[in-house]
């Protein structure tokens, strides 16, 4: 059976007018729409409008009937499609949008991917959608060979019960501050072990790791959008491939901005939000 997904969505900063730029920001797996709670202020009062949503099987957006169902980046992307197509005949009726598309861990991932899908251009050209710059926080780089630790589990669909487990419980203590960790406990609540499963699957089919067989393949940018690269420095884990993928980005002659934000863990819009604002808002402010 196919579920019909109700997708629960927000757009901020309607105060400003239908000519401002929209930047819409997602979550990673097992998070929702409210990690990004502290970042919003400071874009809204800088003249954006903000577009946030929960991903499918997360925070609000829960499928009818209620089941287990495989979690698909390309659903995801259909989803993304009818969300911005709403957003534009609600708020940008007769004005073009100037987009940016961004988010964090998978929610990065989903944005590159968005980003890249050239089935979208038409759709865009016929709504007068401009995709003007990818924001990408705490990133795993899809397609990307570089050594990863665990995902081979959920590749393979190997993984024990006592790793799964292991791995719910870091994406809660990945933020280092109380209120961060308060954050990503109540979202991952909302979300059943079932989706959380389907959904580092689907993740861990996209971060490949070398094979001693095997030549590392050239990795191509899936994009040459401007992007920014927002490193928490204390996540070594992203922090290989995000580097990588900017001196990658550097070498295709792509706008590459790579920014670390210190006292924070991979989630860091929970621990720094406010630098993250800040930082958002100064690259979208260079690429219009």
């Amino acid at each position: 059976m196919i579920p019909i997904i109700k997708n629960n969505y927000k757009v901020l900063g309607l105060e400003n007018g239908p000519t401002a730029a929209l930047i819409w920001l997602i979550h990673g797996a097992g998070g929702d729409m409210f990690h990004f709670e502290t970042v919003v202020p400071t874009l809204t009062q800088a003249g954006y409008r903000v577009l946030l949503n929960d991903v499918r099987f997360h925070g609000k957006s829960q499928p009818k009937p209620l089941g287990e169902y495989p979690f698909l980046f390309d659903d995801v992307k259909q989803d993304m499609n009818l969300i911005l197509q709403e957003v534009k005949q609600q708020h940008y009726a007769n004005n073009k949008i100037q987009l940016f598309v961004g988010g964090i861990s998978m929610g990065s991932m989903i944005s590159l991917l968005y980003a890249a899908d050239k089935a979208h251009q038409q759709i865009w050209d016929q709504d007068q959608i401009d995709l003007k710059g990818i924001i990408l926080l705490a990133a795993g780089i899809p397609y990307l060979e570089v050594d990863r630790n665990g995902w081979d589990q959920f590749r393979t669909r190997q993984v024990t019960k006592e790793a799964f487990e292991l791995a719910r419980s870091s994406i809660t203590v990945s933020s280092i501050t109380e209120y961060g960790k308060n954050h990503a406990k109540r979202a991952i609540d909302q979300v059943s072990n079932h989706a959380l499963y389907e959904c580092l699957v689907a993740i861990a089919e996209l971060l490949p790791s070398p094979s001693s067989a095997q030549p590392i393949k050239p990795y191509i940018p899936l994009t040459t959008v401007p992007i920014l690269l927002i490193i928490p420095d204390q996540d070594p884990y992203t922090r290989i491939e995000m580097e990588e993928l900017h001196k990658i980005n550097l070498e295709h002659g792509i706008q590459s901005h790579l920014n670390i934000i210190e006292n924070s863990g991979h989630l860091v819009t929970l621990d720094q939000g406010l630098q993250v604002g800040i930082q958002t808002r100064d690259f979208c402010q260079s690429c219009l």
